[in-house]
């Protein structure tokens, strides 16, 4: 599959308006989220090895593809979707650049899933705990931030509920 580069440097932006979130998939696209690996070289941190597993260097595509903890969170998300929606196996080229063959129609949520999931994974590293109950609250306050925002425009209000149609009785 041929990537189109465009799409994959614009498709944050229309993810999400979360400027902190933004800056976070842009660090991503160019290889500039310091991890353990980097940071151990730096002398940021005493060990190169994941926050989570602690097996392997700690990586973009380990923390977010290959990690088995991290790996078994994205699994349970994808359980706690199903009736609703499908969410596609991560793999290291849709953690790094997010789901571009899926579904226009959920594109732009499907993303913005990922997006929150892997910044979760990312915030807390230092506290070695992941959880599904504390992920699936951060995605709610995200669309509850987003929903008061888009009430001041009639554009807005159709991008939003676009976007979130599926979940809206889920997060409601």
């Amino acid at each position: 599959m041929e990537i189109e580069w465009n799409n994959v440097y614009i498709l944050h932006r229309r993810v999400t308006i979360d400027t902190k979130l933004r800056m976070f998939q842009y660090k991503i696209l160019n290889n500039i989220l310091y991890l353990n690996k980097h940071l151990f070289t730096f002398r940021k941190k005493d060990n190169k090895f994941c926050s989570y597993c602690f097996t392997e260097e700690e990586t973009i595509i380990h923390i977010f593809v290959h990690c088995q903890k991290t790996n078994r969170l994205w699994n349970d998300l994808k359980v706690y979707f199903d009736d609703i929606l499908h969410i596609p196996t991560l793999d290291p080229q849709s953690a790094i650049f997010g789901f571009l063959q899926v579904d226009p129609n959920f594109i732009l949520v499907l993303n913005h899933i990922l997006l929150i999931f892997k910044y979760y994974v990312y915030i807390t590293r230092d506290s070695h705990k992941l959880s599904l109950t504390a992920l699936i609250k951060a995605l709610k306050k995200v669309y509850v931030l987003e929903k008061k925002f888009s009430a001041n425009s009639v554009k807005k209000t159709k991008r939003f509920h676009k976007k979130w149609s599926k979940l809206e009785l889920l997060f409601s």
